[in-house]
C-alpha cells in the first residue's frame, strides 16, 4: 500500500531575533507541545495521517520588516501547507492581511495569528489572540480601579501597537474612571535612560504609570524611577509577558502588574501540564505552555473536519470549531470560532492580571476584569 503524504502545517514565527531565553524555553516548548498534540491526534485516529511542521522564521517588525513576513507566508503556501500558525506580532499581521486578501485564491491559506490587533481578521485571517488591544485596555483599567488607582501617566512606545492600545485605553479609562494625566513617548526598542520621560510623568501629578506598546519599553523604567526618587505602581498590558524572556527582563520588571493568560486555577490547563510532565519530565507552567496546547487543539479540530483537506476546507472547518474548554485564561474560558467570528476566545477571563514579586523571581495571580463601580447607564 502506498503511504499517504503528511499534512503540512506552517509555522510563521516572526519574532526574531529572539532574546536569550534561559528560564523559559518558549520556542522549544512550542515545538514540543505542537508535535506532542499532533502525534497524539494521529495515534488516536483523529487524523488519518501525520502532521509535518514547515517552519519559517522571518525577522519582522519591530526590528526587521514586514516584507520578509509576507515572503515567508508565500513560501509556506508554495510548500503545500493547508494551515498556517502565526504571525505573532500585530504590526506584521496588518500588512499580511492586505497581501492575503489581494492574492489569487490559489495563493491563500488560512492563518491563525497570535496577535492582538483585530486588523488582521478577514475571510482567511483568524486569531487566537495572545492578548487583544481592546480587551487588554478594558482589563487593565478594571484592575487599576480595583487597586484603588485613580490616575495614571501613559508611557507610550512609538508604534502602531502603542497607538492602538492608547486609543482603546482612553475609552476604558472613561468607563472605569481612570484620569489620564498625560501621554509620554518612548522608543519602541529597549535601552537608554528614561529619566527625562519619568520626570515628565511625575510632574503630571499621576499616581501610577502604564506602559503601552510591544513590550520592550518597560526596560529601564524601574531604574529611572529609582534614579529620580519617584517609585509608583507600574502597570502594563501583555507587555507583562516579556518577564518570561530571561533573567535580565525579570530584573527589569520587579513589582510590575500586567496581563497574562496563565491561571493556575484553570484545571484544563493543569491536567494538560500534568500529562506533559509525566511524558517529558518538564512542566511549562506559564502562558505559552497552555496557549500552545489550545492552539494545537484548534488546529487538530480544523484538520480533522476539513471537507476537503485543502486550504478552503480547513478555512471552513475552523469556523465550525465550537465549545472547546480552554487551558488558557481563568476557569470557564472557552474556544470558539464561527462565521464572521474569527477570534477564538469566549469569556472575558481569557486575560488575567498577575503581579511580579519585588525581587523579580516569580509572579502571582492578581485579579480578573470586573464591571466598573458605576455604570454610565
Amino acid at each position: 500500500m502506498t503511504a499517504s503524504t503528511p499534512i503540512k502545517v506552517g509555522i510563521l514565527w516572526d519574532w526574531m531575533p529572539m532574546p536569550k531565553l534561559d528560564r523559559f524555553k518558549i520556542w522549544d516548548d512550542y515545538l514540543l507541545i505542537l508535535k506532542m498534540i499532533f502525534a497524539e491526534a494521529y495515534e488516536k485516529r483523529m487524523l488519518d495521517r501525520p502532521v509535518e511542521l514547515v517552519i519559517r522564521m522571518p525577522e519582522g517588525l519591530p526590528r526587521g520588516n514586514v516584507r520578509d513576513v509576507v515572503t515567508a507566508y508565500r513560501e509556506l503556501v508554495q510548500e503545500g501547507c493547508v494551515l498556517i500558525l502565526g504571525p505573532l506580532i500585530s504590526e506584521n499581521a496588518v500588512d499580511l492581511k492586505i497581501y492575503v486578501d489581494s492574492a489569487p485564491v490559489q495563493d491563500r491559506v488560512p492563518y491563525v495569528g497570535s496577535v492582538g490587533t483585530e486588523d488582521c481578521l478577514s475571510e482567511w485571517g483568524f486569531e487566537l489572540n495572545n492578548g487583544g488591544h481592546p480587551e487588554e485596555a478594558a482589563t487593565i483599567a478594571s484592575i487599576m480601579e480595583q487597586d484603588g488607582i485613580r490616575s495614571t501617566a501613559i508611557l507610550l512606545e512609538q508604534s502602531l501597537i502603542g497607538q492602538h492600545y492608547t486609543k482603546f485605553f482612553k475609552d476604558a479609562a472613561e468607563l472605569w474612571k481612570i484620569d489620564i494625566k498625560g501621554t509620554f513617548f518612548m522608543p519602541q526598542v529597549e535601552g537608554g535612560d528614561k529619566s527625562d520621560v519619568l520626570k515628565q510623568a511625575r510632574d503630571s501629578g499621576a499616581e501610577s504609570v502604564l506602559v503601552l506598546g510591544f513590550g520592550y519599553g518597560v526596560a529601564g523604567v524601574n531604574a529611572a524611577m529609582e534614579k529620580i526618587g519617584w517609585v509608583v505602581p507600574r502597570y502594563t498590558v501583555t507587555n507583562f509577558l516579556t518577564w518570561h524572556f530571561g533573567t535580565d527582563w525579570q530584573e527589569q520588571m520587579r513589582g510590575w502588574i500586567g496581563l497574562d493568560q496563565y491561571d493556575e486555577r484553570n484545571q484544563v490547563g493543569q491536567r494538560f501540564l500534568d500529562r506533559f510532565e509525566a511524558k517529558h519530565g518538564a512542566r511549562p507552567a506559564y502562558f505559552w505552555g497552555v496557549y500552545t496546547y489550545d492552539q494545537a487543539r484548534i488546529a487538530v479540530e480544523a484538520l480533522r473536519r476539513a471537507e476537503p483537506l485543502g486550504a478552503r476546507g480547513v478555512r471552513d472547518s475552523l469556523e465550525r470549531v465550537k465549545g472547546l474548554p480552554a487551558a488558557s485564561g481563568a476557569p470557564g474560558t472557552w474556544l470558539k470560532f464561527g462565521k464572521y467570528v474569527h477570534q477564538g476566545w469566549m469569556g472575558a477571563g481569557f486575560l488575567v492580571a498577575r503581579k511580579i514579586s519585588e525581587d523579580g523571581s516569580h509572579h502571582v495571580f492578581h485579579g480578573t476584569i470586573e464591571p466598573p463601580n458605576e455604570l454610565p447607564l
